[in-house]
Parts: C-alpha cells; structure tokens; sequence
C-alpha cells in the first residue's frame, strides 16, 4: 500500500519501505545505509523502523552549500597568475 507523502508526515515511525517512499531512496539503498549504520534507526527483533523527526535532522545535516561560480573563478585564475610568474622554474616544489 502507497502512503501519500502527506499521510507520511505525520507519522512517527516509519517502516523501512515507508522510509523509502519518504525520502525517496530505494529500500536496498536504505537498506545498506542500516548495515552501515549510516542512518538513524531503530531494530525491534529483525524488523527496522524509523523515526520521521529524525530521519528529517539527518536529511537536513547532508545540505551542501550552492558554487559560487564568480569566488571559483577568482580562486583559478589566481592560482594561475602564481604559476605564470616570471623567474619561477617549472615543477619544482617550494618549500
């Protein structure tokens, strides 16, 4: 039985395959990251659950920060300026 996502919001514990279907990440996918101990979870016997609250935390910890295209490009095109000094011998290691 498909859960809506909304219907997944408001639970507390989710089953392995409702954890899947919230996050979006494929039950095997989720099932190695238990094996890993990647994830938050919760072993009751051999069954695995989820808490929603914080299956959410750890979502929320793997935010990668947006490029800044422009600051990139000023890093490159100093480190090529450094390497286009004149008197600078190529391929050798400063100390």
């Amino acid at each position: 039985m498909i859960e809506s996502t909304d219907a997944l919001s408001t639970r507390t514990w989710l089953s392995i395959e409702q954890a899947s279907e919230y996050t979006t990440f494929a039950v095997v996918t989720l099932r190695k990251m238990v094996y890993r101990g990647a994830i938050p979870f919760y072993k009751k016997g051999r069954r695995v659950v989820f808490k929603r609250e914080e299956i959410d935390s750890w979502m929320d910890t793997s935010r990668v920060e947006p490029v800044d295209a422009e600051k990139i490009k000023m890093e490159v095109d100093q480190l090529i300026s450094r390497e286009r000094k004149p008197g600078r011998p190529k391929n050798v290691e400063t100390a």
